[in-house]
């Protein structure tokens, strides 16, 4: 069969979904769709056995831009189209990819995709399969009960070009950022975690990111850290994980970057407050989440702070998440 499987729009989606894709029964033509924004993510994967079509925006408003992608569905003729369901948990899965694809579609090509999609509408095939796992389980669960998974099992490193190294340096790797507003950790938190974790371990701590978003970081807590152990990188993606790679602990929010670092089987602190944490843990058996239920409203697995305040992660405590980055590295 021919099967276009995809359809994301976060980079750990994106990083799930492509090892997913990996245990494809071998005997079927994979295709992943995938955002272009990620050209240089994918090109650090081994996917030679698949192949790709790129679409410019996940609401594909501009046909123009899109005709490319748009065209190839037309021409295609898939026999299956599977809409990941990387995001059903907190509804913002895209309302009009399914729309588009139904319209565009061969008349034979069924639609697969999970019940409780807000766009389940659009599906010929609705599979009730289990979404309180993790991105990855969650994204097997669905091509297994559609019945496309082959023998294969799942090796998460080798969907990566870049391996980490047998030795590592004595550094912690802190991603900071994340794509929505009400993932991120208020700065004056690192403050004092940098002081805590600086005089208490013998270890480095190197921030990742953009460099519009590491420099506006950098501004803010510059004056209290000792810039012999605190260092700021910005770079490209292939250089971040790098990075990472090299390093005894990262440290990161609900973010794809904390993906990329479990599937690369590196030691993980994930700092979690709005979400779910079933729902977004990461793949693999090195992965501690750090978070406290204080709230009513936990977790609302919403892209924005009903309260705009962000209270989940401000209730957090620096002091804690720094003995809980020291006690990691201890164990090391």
């Amino acid at each position: 069969m021919k099967i276009l499987y995809g359809f994301f729009s976060g980079i750990g989606d994106l990083a799930n979904a492509s090892l997913a894709a990996k245990l494809i029964d071998k005997r079927h033509q994979v295709t992943l769709a995938y955002n272009s924004k990620f050209d240089d993510l994918l090109s650090l994967f081994n996917l030679s056995e698949i192949d790709f079509c790129r679409f410019n925006d996940n609401k594909i408003q501009n046909f123009f831009s899109n005709s490319a992608f748009l065209i190839h569905i037309l021409l295609r003729k898939y026999d299956v189209i599977i809409i990941s369901p990387h995001c059903i948990h907190n509804n913002s899965s895209s309302l009009i990819i399914p729309f588009i694809i139904r319209l565009f579609k061969s008349k034979n090509t069924k639609i697969i995709g999970h019940i409780n999609d807000r766009v389940s509408k659009y599906f010929d095939v609705k599979i009730n399969s289990d979404y309180g796992v993790g991105l990855l389980e969650r994204e097997i669960n669905m091509l297994d009960q559609a019945k496309l998974l082959g023998n294969n099992k799942i090796n998460s490193l080798g969907l990566f070009k870049i391996k980490p190294n047998s030795v590592k340096a004595k550094k912690i790797i802190i991603h900071p950022f994340a794509g929505l507003s009400n993932r991120v950790l208020p700065f004056w938190f690192y403050i004092i975690i940098l002081q805590i974790v600086t005089f208490k371990s013998d270890y480095t701590v190197t921030f990742i990111g953009k460099k519009q978003e590491l420099l506006a970081l950098k501004i803010k807590i510059i004056p209290y850290i000792d810039k012999d152990k605190v260092f700021f990188e910005h770079g490209s993606l292939e250089n971040s994980i790098k990075l990472i790679c090299n390093s005894h602990l990262v440290v990161a929010m609900d973010s794809g970057f904390s993906h990329l670092a479990s599937l690369l089987k590196l030691n993980l602190l994930l700092i979690n407050g709005a979400s779910n944490s079933s729902l977004i843990m990461p793949y693999g058996s090195k992965v501690t989440i750090y978070e406290k239920n204080t709230m009513s409203c936990q977790p609302c697995n919403s892209s924005r702070c009903i309260h705009d305040t962000n209270f989940c992660l401000a209730n957090l405590s620096p002091f804690d998440i720094a003995e809980s980055i020291i006690s990691r590295v201890k164990s090391f």
